[in-house]
């Protein structure tokens, strides 16, 4: 039987000031238990791009996927373009890319799962236990839960500024139930940022 995950994937990239577009390559891990070659998507959130240091997010800024996304050695590998409205392209030199992937997998027992990296991006307001949700569906068992996660990397805007997080499963035991059986996590960030990515891995499958 099939099992669909959703997570999010949102994060902080440099810009260069000038360009009417940047290109960005991803190559996220995500092992899947037993081994194969899962069915990918991979499109833009909602809003699809903010622009830094403005936060300007609507506009005619577009975030589109020029590379679908594949599967290879482990990782979900695309390109995305980013392309900010004119009138912010001289003064942008970092954007937020916001995107969700979805993963189509088989699974016959309950440990089958993946282990994806999520992403999550914090503005200043929200670094005290932000959600962060990973969204299951399968028709024969909507029951997903959460093990183990753990941060796999942060980044800031401005860069180079000290920042520390960490990430909890919410609430505890070990998932949230909503519609499909999400799993949610907490992610809680510490820094004099104007917004920060965290990046979290956690493994996902229908065992308790």
């Amino acid at each position: 039987m099939q099992a669909t995950l959703t997570f999010p994937y949102n994060n902080i990239q440099p810009y260069t000031q000038g360009q009417s577009y940047q290109d960005y390559q991803f190559a996220i891990d995500c092992p899947v238990v037993p081994a194969q070659t899962p069915t990918l998507q991979v499109t833009a959130g909602t809003p699809p791009l903010i622009l830094l240091p403005s936060v300007v997010s609507g506009g005619s800024n577009t975030l589109a996927v020029t590379q679908p996304a594949y599967y290879q050695n482990g990782q979900i590998c695309f390109t995305v373009r980013a392309t900010p409205d004119p009138n912010y392209v001289g003064s942008t030199d970092g954007v937020v890319l916001n995107l969700k992937v979805q993963v189509t997998y088989e699974c016959s027992n309950p440990t089958d799962g993946l282990t994806p990296t999520a992403a999550a991006t914090m503005f200043t307001g929200s670094l005290t236990n932000y959600p962060v949700t990973l969204a299951g569906t399968n028709t024969q068992n909507p029951l997903f839960y959460g093990h183990n996660p753990s941060l796999a990397g942060t980044s800031t805007y401005p860069s180079n500024v000290l920042f520390t997080a960490s990430v909890a499963l919410n609430p505890v035991p070990k998932r949230l139930q909503g519609a499909g059986g999400d799993v949610d996590l907490s992610v809680t960030g510490n820094g004099n940022v104007t917004c920060a990515t965290v990046q979290v891995s956690v493994t996902v499958n229908q065992s308790q």
